[in-house]
């Protein structure tokens, strides 16, 4: 059984993005911080208060995420 320190090894994945903003009602910003770190992947952060921010009416996010 594996414990709460192990961490999987995965192979052949591409890079992702996340993408979070700093007042998100939803999902917390450290919680981004946390999964963009984990696997080394890019953080993409938007200063607002909505929940989503990727294809949704904001044109700097969606070009650094279709750019990344």
């Amino acid at each position: 059984m594996a414990g709460p320190t192990d961490q999987p090894t995965v192979t052949g994945l591409p890079k992702f993005v996340v993408v979070s903003a700093t007042g998100d009602p939803v999902a917390p910003y450290q919680g981004a911080t946390n999964l963009a770190r984990a696997p080394d992947a890019t953080l993409v952060t938007y200063e607002g208060i909505q929940h989503g921010s990727f294809l949704d009416r904001v044109a700097n996010v969606d070009e650094l995420v279709l750019t990344t």
